[in-house]
Order: C-alpha cells, then sequence, then structure tokens
C-alpha cells in the first residue's frame, strides 16, 4: 500500500489546487502514482510516465477526484455484496450497506496491480478511497480488492490444561469450563515458553500441562496461539 499513501496524500493537493495545480506538480515529479499494470502502452514510455498520464486522465474527465473544494478526504473498508459493471456494493464495517460507482475509479488489487470488475468475487474485500461531499456522499476514486478479511481480530487469551497436541493443534480444556474443549491452530512463529518466558519446543509439551495462551481469534469460531506458555516448571527443569 506504499505507493496508494503518496496517492492519498496527493489528493489533499488537489483539494487546495484543483485539477490544474495537481496535474502540475504530477508532471513536475512531485507525486508518484502507483505502478499500475499496463498491457498497451509504449515501449518508449517509462511507468512514472504512465502512471502520470492515468492520474491525468481521471482528473480530466469528472469531479470523481472531487473537484468541490469543500469536499472531505474519506475510506472506508467493506464485504462486496453485489457487482455489477457499474458499480460494487458492500457491507461496511459500521454495517452500511454502501454503493461504490466505479466510473473512472482506479480498480487495484493487493499488489497494486490494475484489475477489471469481472475479477471481483462476492465476499472479498474492498478498501476505497475518496471523497465525501457536504451532502454525505460518498465518491470513491481509488478501490482496493483483497480476498481475506479485512476486518480487525479479536485477540484470544485463555488458562487450562492441554488435552492434546501436535505440531499444528493444541487441544486446550478451559480452567474457566473444563468440561469444554478448543481447538487452537500453532503456526510457524508460534512461541513456547517455560514460566519465566525462556522458549522451548513444543515437543516439550504434553498432555495435563497447565498453561496460558495467547493468540488471536479468527472467524468461525477458529483460535490461532502466537504463545503458549507453561504455568508450572517442566520436569526436566
Amino acid at each position: 500500500m506504499k505507493h496508494l499513501k503518496h496517492i492519498w496524500n496527493s489528493l489533499s493537493h488537489y483539494q487546495a489546487a484543483g485539477i490544474a495545480g495537481l496535474v502540475a506538480i504530477l508532471l513536475s515529479g512531485a507525486v508518484l502514482a502507483p505502478s499500475f499494470a499496463q498491457t498497451a502502452t509504449d515501449s518508449a514510455q517509462t511507468q512514472d510516465e504512465v502512471n502520470v498520464e492515468l492520474i491525468k486522465e481521471r482528473l480530466q474527465k469528472s469531479s470523481v477526484m472531487g473537484t468541490t473544494i469543500g469536499d472531505q478526504k474519506h475510506a472506508l473498508v467493506g464485504q462486496v455484496q453485489r457487482v455489477t459493471g457499474e458499480a460494487i456494493t458492500v457491507l461496511t464495517t459500521d454495517g452500511n450497506t454502501t454503493i461504490l460507482p466505479l466510473e473512472n475509479v482506479l480498480l487495484l488489487n493487493q499488489e497494486e496491480e490494475t484489475i477489471t470488475v469481472d475479477t471481483v468475487v462476492i465476499d472479498s474485500w474492498v478498501t476505497a478511497l475518496g471523497f465525501l461531499s457536504e451532502e454525505n456522499t460518498f465518491t470513491p476514486a481509488y478501490i482496493t480488492v483483497a480476498a481475506e478479511s479485512l476486518q480487525p481480530v479479536s485477540q484470544y487469551v485463555s488458562i487450562g490444561s492441554i488435552t492434546e497436541i501436535t505440531s499444528r493443534q493444541l487441544t486446550l480444556a478451559p480452567r474457566d469450563n473444563p468440561s469444554t474443549t478448543v481447538e487452537i491452530d500453532i503456526l510457524r512463529n508460534t512461541d513456547f515458553q517455560d514460566p519465566s518466558g525462556e522458549s522451548l519446543a513444543y515437543t516439550d509439551f504434553e498432555a495435563d500441562m497447565q498453561v496460558l495462551i495467547v493468540g488471536f481469534a479468527a472467524e468461525d469460531d477458529e483460535y490461532e496461539a502466537s504463545t503458549v506458555r507453561s504455568l508450572a516448571p517442566l520436569g526436566n527443569e
């Protein structure tokens, strides 16, 4: 998203100076656009020249970039509910349904390559950057599409007894509800520790050990462990 930050910051210059001002900044090389993938450009053009032309084209076509000086920069994150050739309907993270018009909008994937709307699938996630008018109408300028959820993850902390452990998963009987068990995924970077915080191998842990689990709660009641710490000295200590 590094290049998108340059573009996002350039929108402030555009609001202050109008189309001509931003075009002048772009031509002077002061603002860099993203590395958009081009399929039919002159071989003599540099990528920066192509980027500048793309931005100029969209600035000159319409008010999509916020030609009204009073418009405010705005961003939203949402999950795709419907896709047509003209718009993407998303359910935002605050629970509102929003229609994002696609006319003169740069549509990007996570690698910041331009994509077409027919590659956007239901349930994918989008980050839209644009302007919010005084009438509270959002007009996107850039939309980035991601396959994975952009919802913030929730931290998971639990103390309990290990009932089973493998290299990929740990089954825990939580202390506050020992009659149930929770399956927790073990990742490559999961840190196994003794009571003092010294790193250990997962093979040092076994059933019936009391442990503290710190990790994240993913979707569908799935859990991932970032730290597994023994609450009692190990037998070989």
